[in-house]
């Protein structure tokens, strides 16, 4: 991975509250919508250069300090 730390994790226990935040905002940064957060596993890997690939029933690139620091205040 070019010297770039690999990290990977799965999101899978949220409130409709927290995956309708969530949805909103990888909504806003990915290609198209194709079904709800709640009851799906979202996949987070981090991929270096400050970012990281969220897999939910999209795909979507995000800056990873700002999609931790809004999982962070959701727990």
């Amino acid at each position: 991975m070019g010297g770039n730390r690999y990290v990977g994790f799965s999101i899978t226990d949220l409130s409709q509250g927290e995956a309708d935040r969530i949805a909103s905002y990888l909504f806003a940064h990915s290609g198209k919508w194709i079904a709800e957060l709640a009851g799906n596993p979202i996949k987070v890997e981090m991929i270096g250069d400050g970012k990281a690939i969220v897999t939910f029933p999209a795909i979507a690139e995000v800056d990873v300090r700002e999609f931790m620091s809004m999982l962070g205040s959701e727990r």
